[in-house]
């Protein structure tokens, strides 16, 4: 499902496809920015020194039928969608960066998820999908350093999914 899910990013672009998911739900948080809480999607911005962490977690059921469809991605309740991006504030410009991703439940049960990068159209993006038993309060933690850079950065943030629709 990974490779499907990367075709179809490398067709619509990930800030695109980023910015469709999101749009599924207008509601969105993040534990450092204090947004609305989402049940079906969610993103979240989180800044530090010169870059800023962009982050969006959908359920796969929400992905729009003709797209799941067209690029044979199956549209589970309870498969999550992650989509990460790293800007430089300075130039605005997605940036690689060396990436690990930690994710643990409320039960404090640390859960696998792959993360892949993603180069399109000279914009860096990573994903990664996460299968989870719904409804989930969900721990991230991400460490990147972005290409460059001497330091790591840690960004933690928490996302609340329940399980609202079949």
């Amino acid at each position: 499902m990974l490779t499907t899910l990367i075709r179809l990013l490398q067709t619509v672009g990930a800030v695109s496809l980023t910015i469709l998911l999101v749009a599924c739900n207008s509601e969105t948080t993040s534990t450092t920015n204090d947004a609305s809480r989402a049940s079906d999607a969610s993103r979240g911005n989180d800044t530090s020194g010169g870059y800023e962490l962009i982050h969006a977690v959908i359920r796969t059921s929400q992905l729009p039928e003709t797209s799941a469809s067209r690029y044979e991605i199956e549209q589970e309740r309870d498969n999550l969608l992650l989509t990460l991006v790293i800007k430089d504030k300075a130039t605005g410009n997605n940036v690689p960066a060396e990436l690990d991703v930690d994710v643990v439940n409320a039960a404090g049960q640390r859960m696998e998820i792959e993360v892949e990068e993603l180069v399109t159209n000279d914009m860096v993006s990573y994903v990664g999908i996460l299968d989870v038993d719904l409804p989930a309060i969900l721990d991230f933690q991400v460490r990147y350093r972005p290409q460059g850079e001497p330091d790591v950065v840690e960004v933690d943030f928490r996302e609340d999914f329940q399980d609202l629709e079949p």
